[in-house]
């Protein structure tokens, strides 16, 4: 794993100063130039990354330190880079904003990988303000290296000239001056910009780029990049060996979870193949999941010893009996995942297939286990309401104890309905009571504890995961609580010893990392769990290992 990293962080003012029209273009730029580039968006975001995608042809990752954790956060980073020349990472909102008190700012993650920063400037109606602004962010805090700025949305040639000799004037060094030009814009709707599951932007990412190289210096940009200093890591466990984490993401992610059309298969490999892999990443430790990220004895109930087939590498060309199947729905519905969060499930020996509830008919053969991810089930309500086999297939493995975790729309695509913006309700799965109401109003967007009230798939009751919350609908319950005794995880071999008698009516308690505010959340059937919540398996790697085990209790069972 590399330490030596050209990195470079591109941050913006605020939200809406250009930051992915520009990381979007000098990705294009940096690829058309040669270069293999790795591309990284600060935050919790699912939507930026799929334009990272479309410029750099690989997948990108996210940086949160809420979600992954400040000390596990740069292993992460260096073992995603993999064979890349160069990373660009994205910064989140404005400079400094972030959680309460900075936590998972751009700031942070920039002194956190000690990366020198671009700060973009929306120009537009403003002349040598700008450099006052900019100085301004050099002084609120020396420890973060703001090495030059982006000029965007200049007006003409004046303008630029007038900016650039009151950015000389402070000794702010420009990196690029670009233009407006309404070629670059890209949609927006309520979560922000419209995904390119949905968007055809392969022709504006090409404009992009084609603008980076035209009023980007691009080489300069490359040497920023080179000056920096090697990355501090912790030395890895004796024990670990290191894996492909890249190369991991880049099989599973080949038209972009999150992104771009499906594969027949998923992965581009045949099942065997993907197997065979499957069995030697069991074989091994990566650096970043050491034996000091190590799940402890009471995450997880005791495994049985370890069989046979555990230990030996399918025969080529078939289907091993122990694949650990794991279904993933992703299509323009469901899109939201964190590459290096699915990774984690692959080291634990999950094979990840890709499932469309839009326009698959039924979920796919021989799983043990299903991962809903977010998106906008709203803007597809009547499509999924449509396919009456899929919502039937779902619900049937829901009864039958299959472990399901659900988040936000996902979440909301197993309860009973879904009503749209228009106010028209969508039959939905079912496997939850209540019905989920888009609403006008952001209803709840920040950074969360998640506290289980009870045993579930992801953990035992007194488990605290961390999350995000980002959501425009409201949840309106049904009468009764959703979770009684009789449909406790310990029906299907999977919790702890125990179950309450009386449990919680919610599974989680959340409680707001802004301002401390507590409510209970989300819902759990049988081993079906879901809420608002998204969290990150990197992170967590105790909620990852529980529901593979989860997942693993329930195929020898059947």
């Amino acid at each position: 794993m590399r330490n030596n990293i050209p990195r470079v962080v591109i941050a913006g003012t605020q939200s809406g100063s250009g930051k992915t029209t520009l990381v979007t273009g000098l990705l294009a730029a940096l690829k058309e130039r040669g270069l293999r580039v790795q591309s990284y968006k600060v935050g919790p975001d699912y939507i930026d990354p799929g334009f990272h995608r479309l410029a750099s042809g690989r997948p990108a990752h996210n940086l949160d330190t809420w979600l992954v954790g400040e000390k596990r956060l740069p292993a992460l980073f260096a073992e995603s880079f993999g064979d890349a020349d160069i990373a660009v990472i994205e910064g989140v909102m404005g400079l400094y904003d972030g959680g309460r008190q900075g936590v998972s700012s751009t700031a942070e993650i920039a002194k956190l990988l000690d990366a020198p920063v671009l700060l973009a400037i929306d120009c537009k109606s403003m002349g040598a303000s700008a450099a006052a602004i900019a100085l301004g962010f050099r002084a609120f805090d020396p420890d973060v290296n703001i090495a030059g700025v982006l000029l965007n949305r200049l007006g003409s040639a004046t303008h630029e000239e007038m900016i650039r000799a009151a950015m000389d004037a402070i000794g702010m060094p420009v990196y690029g001056a670009v233009h407006r030009d309404d070629g670059l814009h890209l949609s927006e709707r309520h979560l922000g910009l419209t995904p390119t599951t949905e968007a055809a932007a392969t022709e504006t990412v090409k404009k992009m780029g084609e603008a980076a190289l035209a009023q980007v210096a691009v080489a300069k940009i490359v040497e920023l990049a080179k000056s920096t200093g090697a990355l501090k890591l912790q030395p890895p466990s004796p024990k670990s060996r290191r894996t492909a984490l890249q190369r991991r993401c880049d099989r599973f992610c080949p038209s972009g979870w999150g992104g771009g059309p499906r594969s027949g298969g998923g992965c581009g490999e045949g099942t065997a193949v993907r197997n065979a892999e499957n069995s030697r990443r069991r074989e091994c430790q990566s650096t970043f999941f050491d034996e000091n990220l190590a799940v402890s004895s009471h995450d997880l109930p005791s495994p049985p010893s370890q069989s046979r087939c555990a230990r030996q590498l399918p025969r080529r060309g078939s289907l091993s009996e122990c694949s650990l199947r794991i279904a993933v729905a992703q299509d323009a519905a469901f899109s939201f995942y964190y590459p290096t969060s699915l990774a984690v499930l692959e080291r634990l020996g999950a094979e990840l297939v890709p499932f469309s509830p839009l326009d698959d008919e039924t979920l796919p053969d021989g799983i043990a286990g299903v991962l809903l991810g977010g998106g906008f089930p709203e803007m597809f309500a009547e499509k999924l309401a449509a396919n009456t086999s899929m919502r039937a297939s779902i619900r049937a493995a829901a009864a039958a104890g299959l472990p399901i975790y659900a988040e936000c729309g996902g979440y909301m695509y197993l309860m009973t309905e879904l009503v749209d913006f228009g106010g028209k309700a969508h039959a939905m799965c079912g496997v939850f009571l209540g019905r989920a109401v888009m609403t006008k109003r952001l209803q709840m967007v920040g950074y969360v504890t998640a506290r289980m009230n009870e045993d579930t798939v992801l953990g035992a009751a007194g488990t605290e995961l961390r999350g995000h919350e980002f959501h425009f609908s409201q949840e309106e319950a049904a009468e009764t609580p959703p979770t009684t005794a009789k449909d406790s995880p310990a029906e299907s071999g999977v919790a702890a010893e125990t179950a309450d008698a009386d449990p919680p009516s919610r599974p989680f308690m959340f409680t707001k990392l802004r301002n401390g505010a507590t409510y209970g959340a989300g819902q759990r059937y049988k081993n079906v769990l879901g809420s608002y919540l998204h969290i990150h398996f990197a992170g967590c790697p105790g909620a990852a290992e529980r529901f593979v085990r989860a997942c693993k209790v329930y195929r020898e069972k059947r």
